[in-house]
């Protein structure tokens, strides 16, 4: 987590990271199970998150990362009607 928050950083000016537990379905069908960090990232641009994405690959010595993507809208609220998109 601390690598890839470092990382993340170089890209974007902030995230939010969790730890959580997953599964996968191998090339012989057999069933995988891992701990998973999940980042946050909101605002980002695909280049930026790619390079988020390509750094981990190496750092964590993975094949593939999982990025998913929405078009909903965000906003960082801070009281009073105070928006900053």
């Amino acid at each position: 987590r601390d690598i890839l928050g470092h990382n993340c950083l170089d890209y974007v000016q902030g995230y939010m990271a969790s730890e959580t537990s997953g599964g996968w379905l191998d090339e012989q069908q057999q069933k995988i199970k891992e701990n998973t960090l999940v980042f946050t990232i909101y605002g980002a641009t695909d280049a930026q998150i790619h390079g988020i994405a390509d750094e981990a690959i190496l750092a964590l010595n993975q094949e593939a990362v999982l990025i998913v993507k929405n078009g909903k809208h965000h906003e960082f609220y801070s009281g009073s009607g105070n928006v900053c998109a």
